[in-house]
């Protein structure tokens, strides 16, 4: 699945900005220009049906989870991504499927 992105290649550690509901990944812009991040790679999206990204057949957290696991893997080694979502709760099956992966 291709989600609309914002990404920006720029060190060895990822950060992930993910949307609430009523967001999209616009809602993180200024983290793209703050100094304090200049040696970061972000990445900010919209979720399946949300923003830009097209509908999921099947919605479910899972689902959610797996394309935002397919996009975040595409940018490539970093470590382990560190990740800002306003879905904490709902999105636990991202520490079991990647469980180097931390949340901010």
């Amino acid at each position: 699945m291709n989600l609309a992105a914002a990404q920006r290649r720029s060190g060895d550690h990822l950060i992930v900005f993910m949307h609430g509901i009523g967001c999209a990944k616009e809602s993180y812009a200024e983290a793209f220009d703050a100094a304090e991040l200049k040696d970061f790679s972000l990445c900010a999206f919209d979720f399946p049906g949300h923003g830009e990204s097209p509908s999921l057949r099947a919605n479910s957290v899972e689902a959610y989870a797996d394309a935002s696991v397919e996009l975040i893997e595409s940018m490539g080694p970093g470590g382990s991504p560190w990740w800002r979502t306003a879905w904490v709760g709902r999105l636990g099956c991202w520490s079991r499927r990647k469980s180097t992966w931390r949340g901010l």
